[in-house]
């Protein structure tokens, strides 16, 4: 969960850049600077 008003599909994620996001469709979800190395690390370990 990157933000409190979302929850996301990680195989939906085609990119993370810097505090967002990118999903597949096209969103944007916004992350909180507090939570982007959470987001970070649990993208890598899907991946892996």
């Amino acid at each position: 969960q990157p933000h409190r008003s979302y929850v996301v599909s990680l195989a939906a994620v085609r990119l993370l850049s810097a505090g967002e996001l990118q999903m597949t469709s096209g969103a944007r979800v916004p992350i909180p600077r507090g939570r982007e190395g959470a987001v970070r690390e649990a993208i890598r370990a899907w991946y892996r």
